[in-house]
C-alpha cells in the first residue's frame, strides 16, 4: 500500500511540475511579476549610445539599455534586500548582458543593495551594455544564480518582460 501512495504522490507531482513548467508568461512594460510577496514592474526601457558615468560620457559599439523598475515589498512584516544584479537583461539565444555601474541607486550601500521596508517601493534604473547583434531582449528577475532559477523555473514556469527593440 506504501507503494501506492508514494507512486501516487510522484505521479501527482510529476503531472504538476510538466504543466506548470510547461508555462510562459511574458510580461509587458506597466504589468507586475510577483514573487511571493515582492513586486517587479518595468517601467520603461530606454536605449542610447552613450551614458553618463559621473560627468564623463561612456559610448560603445553597441547599446545602452537602461531599465526603470519598480520593486514593491508587498509583505506586512518583512524587509526586502533588493540586489540590481537580480535583474538579468538577455537576449533570445540567452546571451547575458552585462550591469554597468552607472546607474546611481537611491539609498544604496556601498554593494548597491537596498533594503525596502514591509509596504515600501523604489524605483531604480539598472543600464546594461547590449551589444548591436542582440534581438528580442527580455528581463528576467533572478534568485539565488543559477540553481534558484532552476528552481522558478520548476515551480512558475518561465516568467520574463518583453522589451521593446530600439
Amino acid at each position: 500500500i506504501w507503494l501506492g501512495l508514494i507512486l501516487i504522490v510522484v505521479v501527482v507531482f510529476g503531472f504538476y511540475f510538466y504543466f506548470v513548467s510547461q508555462q510562459t508568461r511574458v510580461l509587458g512594460v506597466g504589468e507586475e511579476l510577483m514573487a511571493d510577496d515582492f513586486g517587479f514592474t518595468l517601467e520603461s526601457a530606454t536605449w542610447s549610445k552613450s551614458i553618463d558615468n559621473g560627468g564623463v560620457s561612456i559610448s560603445r559599439s553597441g547599446q545602452f539599455l537602461t531599465l526603470k523598475v519598480l520593486v514593491s515589498n508587498h509583505a506586512k512584516r518583512v524587509d526586502f534586500t533588493f540586489d540590481p544584479n537580480q535583474i538579468i537583461a538577455e537576449s533570445e539565444d540567452g546571451r547575458r548582458f552585462v550591469r554597468t555601474t552607472s546607474s546611481s541607486q537611491p539609498d544604496a550601500t556601498e554593494n548597491e543593495k537596498s533594503v525596502l521596508s514591509a509596504g515600501e517601493s523604489q524605483k531604480f534604473e539598472i543600464t546594461f551594455d547590449v551589444p548591436g547583434d542582440a534581438k528580442n531582449l527580455r528581463m528576467r528577475v533572478q534568485f539565488g544564480g543559477r540553481a534558484g532559477e532552476i528552481l522558478d523555473w520548476l515551480l512558475y514556469g518561465e516568467r520574463w518582460f518583453q522589451i521593446a527593440p530600439e
